[in-house]
């Protein structure tokens, strides 16, 4: 998915077709090479000659959900890179993992070329929290080699909070669990946000593809409807297999949205046409079970580090299959006391984060006054440069500045020194958190405190503790400073 920053606005881009996503689905063919939704919708009858799942693959040394909707298997060689045999109707060929995902990135970089003119599209890569130091080093080569100019690499759970703005605020300290159930994979993470810095906790990964999981729930379901009118196996060929399954995976976003979903296959099995009426109490009523199953890998991990659900302030929801109100429900039922978050569409949260860390870096390297500012090194420049004289001209003939590489502002998992406990100002009998906890020593940090005004001196004493005491313990003043 393509988000732009425009006007200090972040706006969703639909791709050639419309649509608001574009899948991670690659087909490799004799002739062409097919991404996103066409390559999806050949998946049942195309997969052998299909890839999906490709970060998840090259993040792991086995497979681990086995092939996904039939597409090929991942194969792995002695230095642990990841290749698929694909078989096209020439004969099998091999393809690289890192081709897979560059022709991934050439379809986001045509989508979004058709919004700016811009020759190299800045981005901002969101990779899931269990992604391994060799995948995030394949998927940037991917993206630099697509034409992307990459900025920033950031987590998903983190880009889950910035979408919610849940970092600016600097004063205030929380529990955040980022819930992440897409097609062919889910996530739950548990998020520290404390003085504006988002810790990742945990994270935990699903055991199946949450959204290809449902949406084979309700092919079951059509296909014993249809066999009730007709008496014939639909599933028995891939022609009509591929048919229901695609008419499904439609039917399954309406029901997000309506309270009913009319299915209509022209032609499903042996020339006959099927159509029938499926409610969303009987979809969620065929998925009860599935959706438990998603739901409980996020709280095993919450026991396991001894964390009551009661203790969260706040669950974000990511992910298509997360558009499900009765999945929304279960989460607040778990979760009885956290905030919900599922006002942007879930299924573009993750985007809007990255596009807000994006233009969070090129408006702090840049000057928004001058639209010709790039960003070189760190330092803004632009195209309005002041003449440089001829004795200049002719040194820089002469001795030539080297290039250097990009800046990239990175995101992901790093040790860095943070205070274990906030520290407080104490002014009479009020205390002020001035530093909060899991805030980094060196961080340049203001705080207002009041101070009375009738007083000729005011004495300030800080502390460090878990909850401001009055007054503090001896053994946890750091400095006492008097005003005058």
């Amino acid at each position: 998915m393509d988000f732009i920053f425009q006007n200090g606005l972040v706006n969703i881009v639909a791709n050639a077709g419309g649509d608001r996503v574009t899948p991670a689905v690659v087909a490799v063919h004799d002739d062409e090479v097919v991404t996103g939704l066409a390559a999806k919708q050949g998946l049942v009858r195309h997969g052998q000659r299909s890839v999906l799942g490709v970060l998840r693959d090259i993040s792991a040394s086995e497979p681990l959900l086995g092939n996904l909707q039939g597409s090929c298997l991942p194969e792995w060689d002695e230095d642990g890179d990841v290749s698929y045999c694909v078989q096209t109707d020439s004969g099998p060929r091999t393809v690289q993992a890192s081709n897979v995902i560059k022709h991934i990135f050439l379809q986001l970089k045509d989508v979004s070329s058709r919004h700016n003119s811009v020759a190299q599209c800045t981005a901002c890569l969101c990779l899931p929290a269990w992604v391994s130091n060799k995948a995030v080093t394949v998927v940037k080569h991917a993206a630099r080699d697509a034409g992307f100019k990459l900025v920033s690499v950031i987590l998903q759970p983190v880009a889950a909070c910035l979408a919610y703005d849940l970092l600016s605020d600097r004063t205030k300290s929380m529990l955040v669990v980022t819930l992440h159930l897409g097609e062919s994979g889910g996530q739950g993470s548990l998020v520290e946000i404390s003085g504006g810095v988002a810790t990742v906790k945990d994270s935990t990964r699903s055991s199946s593809a949450p959204g290809s999981s449902l949406t084979n729930k309700l092919v079951e379901h059509l296909a014993k409807e249809f066999y009730t009118k007709y008496r014939g196996d639909c599933l028995e060929n891939k022609r009509s297999r591929q048919k229901l399954y695609n008419q499904a995976e439609t039917v399954k976003h309406v029901l997000s949205t309506l309270p009913s979903a009319q299915v209509n296959v022209d032609s499903l099995w042996e020339g006959m046409d099927f159509s029938c009426q499926v409610s969303r109490a009987r979809f969620e009523g065929l998925i009860s079970s599935l959706l438990s199953d998603f739901l409980q890998p996020t709280l095993d991990m919450l026991a396991k580090l001894g964390i009551e659900p009661a203790a969260v302030d706040k669950v974000i929801l990511s992910g298509g299959t997360c558009k499900i109100p009765r999945l929304q429900s279960l989460v607040s039922e778990n979760f009885c006391r956290a905030e919900v978050l599922c006002s942007t569409p879930p299924d573009e949260v993750l985007a809007k984060g990255a596009a807000i860390e994006a233009a969070n870096v090129l408006t702090k390297h840049t000057k928004p006054t001058v639209p010709s500012t790039v960003a070189v090194n760190g330092s803004p420049k632009t195209n309005n440069q002041p003449k440089e004289n001829k004795k200049s001209k002719k040194k820089s003939r002469s001795a030539p500045e080297k290039s250097k590489p990009d800046v990239l502002r990175s995101h992901l998992p790093v040790l860095v020194s943070v205070l274990s406990v906030p520290v407080w100002c104490l002014v009479g009998d009020e205390s002020v958190c001035v530093l909060p906890r899991l805030t980094p020593p060196l961080l340049r940090h203001s705080v207002a405190v009041p101070v009375p005004s009738c007083d000729a001196s005011v004495s300030l004493t800080f502390y460090e503790a878990p909850k401001p005491a009055s007054p503090p313990p001896p053994n946890a003043v750091l400095a006492e400073v008097s005003l005058t």
